[in-house]
């Protein structure tokens, strides 16, 4: 039977929303009338229920789920069965996969992929110790919640010490791209099996994409066997050496030469202080202001977003340090740096002073998304603060340690000061001799003074000098109007995510490209004159590939293929049956539509290749100009060579797709 939302299974659990379905089962959101609670039900397929192994594998996997108990690893409840249908009720998670984050997103921050990759090996340290191995460990079961803590699902094809009968050496249960060799082969897996997926998944998340690629499943797995994948360093130079090595070493075929256990893998993480530091200090210069997603603060707008590079100016919050280790004023100096602000002499010093007779403020005038940033940053470092609104009461943080004597002495006297002078002045120079008048000149000053007291204490802010600032005025690169108004409208209507992170690959690669040189020697600056004119003309087509495809794939949503299709299939059995020949023009017209939605449907399929080629000339371009832009070796002529052959590749690839004779 099929399931539908209002469903009432095992006359307690009523559906809601359908969250995915897989190979095995279907998830839903449902509600417990047992608990009154909100769960995730995974319900088995109804055409999988005279399976005796499927189903001891799906009542295991509750099992398993039960008895793992670790915050890393998804929990579930108890397993129900009756005849409607067999199911066990999970925790309810929001968030996303880590597939699909790669996939809206592109790579992943340096730093990101570590706090993720510590995480998960957490989760399969708890899995191992309880004698279970995975082996389907992949970026479609790493879910990530919307606090950031990780989860890992799906262990229905997991391999447990004493279950091990459930399946057969020879019978290759996980998924072709996180292939462990010795799986492939057959062999019994042990915990180094999952370890290796792991490093497929750190792999795919630094680089946004597989180490292994393969026009056939048999064509994968014969690379994972025997092929070598490319190094991480030569994908994305800036990752550190010891990630690289990290990543390498979980990828060996032989399990003798990887990692011996999960917290191997750790140790060899936290012995390498440039893993550790693989923050936003060595992986990007800046964040955008706005959402809080890294960028180069000199880039005129963010590619997540579309936000100016002025975007942090009239924010109405600051971040106040509250507690901080003894001697911690450069770590300190180092987060604010990596949210790219300025620290100020104070802190850039490095002085002890920076960090005592707390609070401080460390920044003010910033938005609520980048105080929140810099809050998570500085609790990674174990520095304690608070965010504060202009609007609240700050007057505690008017203290001697946080405020300069000099502001105390003009608030507090000089205000009364300047009255009685005002009021002395406009007394002489009247000529009054009136007595009652000459009273008000003190009077003036005792009733004003206060008035000037509570207006300080209502914008404290003012009086408060931070440990940083944001730069107000960004020397940044200047980018053709028409561009910038062209990826904003593209944000606006894009909706697919995959679409969106290809787009905002294509508008990254292409700022690189624009900014590489400027600044720099006259002969570089005019070498670079053509590709960045070549990047900019390919990243407007890149723009209008994007809509063309989304404009595509909306028309396809409304059309109602699956309906067309059955009423065609209808049609003509009632003409095979001797309908009305009236039925004959109907069928016509339904024919007709199903032909414009195949139209549809290769239109989206041209314009999304197209972006897509766009977007790879555009990572292969930007590579190469980093290493012209900077010539450290004797190969620099030959790498020249290759810039312009790239820059002939790139306007071949702009004339076919302003041919009008294969416009979408």
């Amino acid at each position: 039977m099929a399931f539908a939302s209002d469903t009432r299974l095992h006359n307690r659990f009523e559906l809601e929303a359908l969250l995915g379905v897989g190979g095995v089962g279907s998830v839903w959101q449902a509600v417990d009338s047992k608990s009154g609670q909100k769960v995730a039900l995974k319900v088995l397929h109804p055409h999988l229920r005279e399976d005796a192994v499927v189903c001891a594998r799906f009542r295991r996997e509750a099992t398993i789920g039960r008895e793992i108990n670790h915050s890393a690893v998804v929990r579930a409840f108890e397993c129900v069965e009756d005849e409607t249908a067999l199911s066990f009720a999970m925790e309810l998670l929001e968030g996303t996969t880590l597939k699909a984050a790669i996939l809206s997103r592109g790579r992943l921050a340096i730093h990101e992929v570590v706090q993720i990759t510590q995480q998960c090996l957490a989760g399969l340290s708890a899995a191992h110790q309880a004698g279970v191995i995975h082996r389907d460990f992949k970026s479609q079961n790493i879910f990530i919640c919307k606090s950031g803590a990780v989860k890992i699902l799906d262990f229905g094809f997991a391999r447990v010490a004493s279950a091990a009968g459930l399946t057969t050496k020879s019978l290759v249960l996980c998924t072709p791209d996180y292939a462990a060799p010795e799986l492939i082969a057959g062999e019994i897996p042990d915990a180094r099996a999952d370890l290796y997926a792991l490093g497929v998944v750190m792999y795919e998340a630094l680089t946004g994409r597989l180490p292994y690629r393969g026009a056939t499943p048999f064509e994968l797995l014969k690379q994972h066997l025997q092929a070598k994948p490319p190094l991480l360093r030569s994908l994305r130079p800036e990752v550190p050496p010891g990630v690289e090595e990290v990543v390498l070493r979980l990828l060996e075929k032989d399990p003798a030469q990887r990692f011996a256990s999960t917290d191997a893998v750790l140790r060899s993480l936290e012995q390498r202080p440039e893993v550790i530091r693989a923050g936003a200090e060595l992986n990007v210069k800046g964040v955008c202001p706005a959402c809080c997603e890294p960028r180069d603060l000199a880039w005129p707008l963010c590619p997540h977003c579309g936000a100016s590079a002025e975007a942090h100016l009239g924010g109405e919050w600051m971040v106040v340090l509250m507690r901080a280790p003894p001697r911690s004023s450069k770590l300190l100096a180092e987060v604010v740096a990596s949210v790219g602000a300025v620290p100020r002499r104070l802190l850039a010093s490095g002085s002890a002073r920076a960090v005592a007779r707390l609070p401080r403020v460390v920044i003010k005038g910033v938005g609520e998304p980048l105080a929140l940033l810099l809050r998570e940053r500085c609790q990674r470092k174990d520095l304690q603060v608070e965010l504060r609104q202009f609007s609240e009461n700050n007057s505690d943080l008017l203290h001697r340690s946080n405020t300069p004597s000099y502001v105390f002495a003009s608030g507090l006297v000089g205000s009364w000061a300047a009255l009685v002078g005002l009021a002395t002045l406009f007394y002489f120079e009247a000529g009054y001799s009136n007595a009652a008048l000459g009273f008000l000149i003190p009077a003036t000053p005792a009733l004003a003074g206060p008035l000037v007291g509570a207006a300080m204490l209502r914008h404290t802010h003012w009086f408060l000098p931070p440990l940083a600032d944001l730069p107000r005025k960004q020397e940044h690169m200047t980018l053709p109007l028409t561009l910038i108004r062209q990826y904003r409208d593209a944000l606006e209507q894009v909706k697919v995510p995959a679409l969106r992170g290809t787009l905002r690959r294509v508008l990254e690669r292409a700022l690189v490209i624009h900014g590489v040189g400027r600044g720099g020697p006259p002969h570089v600056e005019m070498l670079l004159d053509g590709p960045r004119r070549a990047a900019l003309t390919l990243a407007s087509q890149g723009i209008r590939m994007g809509l063309a495809a989304e404009q595509a794939l909306r028309h396809l949503s409304l059309a109602g293929e699956a309906e067309l299709l059955s009423d065609v299939e209808t049609l003509r059995h009632r003409l095979q049956n001797g309908g009305d020949s009236s039925l004959a023009s109907l069928l016509a017209k339904k024919q007709a539509a199903l032909e414009q939605i195949s139209e549809l449907e290769r239109a989206s399929t041209l314009a999304t290749q197209r972006l897509l080629r766009i977007a790879t000339a555009l990572e292969v371009a930007s590579v190469h100009v980093l290493v012209a832009a900077n010539p450290r070796s004797e190969e620099f002529s030959q790498i020249l060579k290759d810039l312009v052959s790239e820059a002939q590749v790139a306007s071949e690839v702009t004339r076919e797709i302003n041919d009008p004779r294969r416009n979408v």
